[in-house]
């Protein structure tokens, strides 16, 4: 921890008399901690511990600290690659709903496109599209998928349940577990298998 808080290397020849130490093991002598820093920017620590006191010479902490370098970056790489790869994959979504939207003028047809495309994108079969009714004043299924076909009502009150909720707070809500969320009623929780959770996100325009 104090490696990582202040970028620096500890190489300590006993670190039973180090106050710094935490005694996660009484066999533990010396040790060598070196900061993983990449692009000054602090991602982790190597720590190498020997039962043997005065166990590491300043070339094991060279040798050490290039490591921590070269790990550093590879992972800050790795990290940057995967955020390049989603973000083209986000990209690529976009570009597929749009295509497709400039071809078909029925409404119906526009909400599948993008429910279909918004459920490949995130590797589910289940979800659902609903807008609100100005002459109801509700909130109505028009397109869904998997489990959610199943739900039986179609119409859903501003402000009741997650997808009420969701749309008058123009916020989007996340649950780990709809079998036990407290925003859902009895009614709709009966008909959601077990163990499934999800997100729910508005739709508005500016």
């Amino acid at each position: 921890g104090w490696a990582f808080l202040h970028g620096q290397t500890i190489r300590s020849e006993d670190v039973t008399g180090d106050p710094r130490y935490a005694n996660t093991s009484p066999s533990v002598r010396s040790g060598l901690y070196v900061p993983m820093i990449a692009r000054k920017r602090k991602i982790g620590v190597i720590g190498i511990e020997s039962e043997q006191f005065n166990d590491f010479s300043e070339a094991d902490e060279r040798l050490m600290t290039t490591l921590a370098t070269q790990a550093a970056f590879a992972l800050e790489n790795a990290h940057l690659f995967a955020e390049i790869r989603q973000r083209v994959e986000e990209l690529e979504t976009l570009y597929l709903v749009s295509t497709a939207l400039r071809a078909i003028s029925k409404q119906d047809e526009m909400l599948a496109i993008v429910l279909d495309q918004a459920l490949v994108s995130l590797h589910t079969n289940h979800g659902a599209i609903a807008l609100w009714d100005e002459a109801t004043g509700d909130l109505h299924i028009f397109t869904a998928r998997g489990w959610f076909c199943d739900i039986e009502e179609s119409s859903l009150k501003l402000g009741e349940d997650i997808f009420g909720k969701v749309f008058v707070d123009k916020e989007t809500y996340i649950s780990p577990d709809f079998s036990s969320d407290p925003l859902l009623g009895d009614s709709i929780r009966r008909q959601i298998p077990f163990g499934w959770g999800g997100a729910c996100i508005p739709i508005y325009s500016a």
